[in-house]
């Protein structure tokens, strides 16, 4: 059985200047992971928590709900802080 993976953009903590606000368009680059993964047989969730306008804890509550085996996460540098307090709430509640 192919594992259920779940990837990911993280929510973002803190927005100084309007052009560091995410795009509300999906990230080209997980779709392409997806699409791979998909026609291979894996269950294959987005969580994009930028679009969806997502904070920490309903981001925690998604992925616990879709109980991933996998979780990738994809951010641009500003998103890094972000990404690496997603991965510490994800392994906090696994």
């Amino acid at each position: 059985m192919m594992k259920r993976v779940l990837l990911a953009i993280p929510p973002q903590s803190k927005v100084k200047d309007v052009k560091q606000l995410g795009s509300k368009w999906p990230r080209l680059s997980l779709a392409y992971i997806a699409a791979y993964l998909r026609e291979r047989g894996a269950p294959v969730k987005i969580l994009d928590c930028t679009a969806e306008g997502l904070n920490l804890k309903e981001a925690i509550r998604r992925i616990s709900d879709f109980k991933p085996d996998v979780v990738g996460i994809s951010a641009f540098t500003q998103e890094i802080v972000d990404a690496a307090t997603l991965c510490e709430a994800i392994k906090r509640h696994s």
